[in-house]
């Protein structure tokens, strides 16, 4: 009898405790049993009420689950919300939503586009002003019309794009509620746009004839420009050449390289 019940006690390392204590480490192990038994019942008749219903567990199956991460009580709970008509894209409960939230922050994105459209348009006004600067010093100041020009065909470039986004939003303003003052530029913060153009360096390379332009002209007038060039280089690559003249070049350039 001895030995039956001193076996019973090695499960719960109760060899070397008094008798009061075993008694009650005992009982307190049959009253958390107790607990987690009616705890499992109540789990498994909540899973089995869901819709489907889920995954019931016994008495062995704990036994067996050593840590919390192998009980997937909250997985089995889980509700896939990829599943509900709000979370379809393109559905109509997700361009409801869509626009409901467009609606709530509207307010709030009309202060906003007042702030950056104010900011664009004179962005484009300090941007366009600084480079007709820039390409008159270069020409005037530093006799570099090459490098005008090249500065000229940035600004016409930029201007081109520009003139787009005024014309949408001078646009916008028409709007009723749009008060027409949004478009008055400001001053910007970057300093440098404002400042005088510095003079580079001498000894710069000869530059090629160019037509010389003039700060009011337009567009209209490079694109005749770009057009004529365009059309002298394609004559030139398509005149018929024979091979006499070829050959005389030849012999005319080692000529005069020898």
């Amino acid at each position: 009898m001895r030995r039956r019940r001193s076996q019973r006690l090695v499960p719960f390392c109760l060899l070397d405790t008094d008798y009061k204590a075993r008694a009650h480490i005992i009982k307190a192990s049959q009253r958390r049993h107790k607990t987690i038994a009616n705890r499992l019942d109540r789990y498994n008749a909540a899973a089995l009420a869901l819709s489907p219903p889920r995954r019931t567990f016994t008495k062995e199956d704990l036994t067996n689950l050593t840590f919390v991460a192998d009980f997937d009580l909250l997985r089995e709970g889980h509700v896939n919300i990829r599943e509900q008509p709000w979370a379809q894209p393109g559905g109509p409960g997700r361009q409801a939503m869509d626009l409901n939230a467009k609606l709530l922050r509207a307010a709030e994105e009309i202060i906003r586009l007042d702030i950056e459209i104010r900011r664009l348009w004179t962005w484009m006004q300090d941007e366009s002003e600084f480079l007709k600067k820039s390409e008159k010093h270069l020409r005037e100041v530093d006799n570099n019309p090459s490098l005008a020009y090249q500065v000229r065909l940035l600004r016409l470039e930029r201007e081109r794009f520009d003139h787009g986004h005024r014309r949408r939003l001078l646009d916008l303003t028409k709007i009723p509620g749009v008060s027409p003052g949004l478009l008055t530029p400001g001053r910007s913060v970057d300093e440098s746009r404002h400042q005088e153009p510095v003079s580079r360096s001498a000894g710069q390379a000869p530059a090629p004839t160019i037509p010389s332009e003039g700060e009011d002209e337009d567009e209209q007038e490079w694109h005749d420009v770009v057009v004529e060039e365009n059309a002298a280089t394609e004559a030139e690559e398509e005149a018929p050449e024979d091979n006499e003249e070829v050959g005389e070049l030849i012999e005319a350039v080692i000529a005069v390289g020898g």
